[in-house]
């Protein structure tokens, strides 16, 4: 009986280049701090109020412009319109576009998709 052995060498080749999120609140006062993360799928509901809306939407809100004159447009992310994000930016005096508001597939009406 004859055993051979026999060992293969693989290489590891990447076939994409790594993804990361970038979020920031534009305003015609400035740009808020950005928020960078490496993501694998969309961003959850979580991740954005913690990370976008309490840590930086609401201090960029609060630093430059007057409350009363600010209106929050986001896309229509399912994660953008969760019960405690709505809740959140209502009890912190944002008005916000509601998803009834803000119609898809409709770049004419929706300036931040052109």
């Amino acid at each position: 009986m004859v055993v051979l052995e026999y060992r293969a060498n693989f290489t590891y080749v990447q076939k994409f280049e790594p993804e990361i999120l970038v979020w920031i609140a534009v305003s015609e006062n400035g740009v808020s701090k950005p928020s960078f993360a490496k993501q694998k799928q969309a961003i959850n509901q979580e991740t954005y109020f913690r990370d976008c809306i309490v840590a930086r939407l609401i201090l960029f809100i609060q630093s430059d412009h007057i409350k009363e004159n600010v209106w929050f447009w986001s896309d229509l992310a399912i994660s953008h319109y969760s019960h405690k994000v709505m809740e959140y930016l209502d009890e912190n005096g944002v008005q916000m576009v509601h998803k009834e508001s803000n119609p898809q597939n409709c770049p004419q009406s929706r300036l931040i998709e052109t």
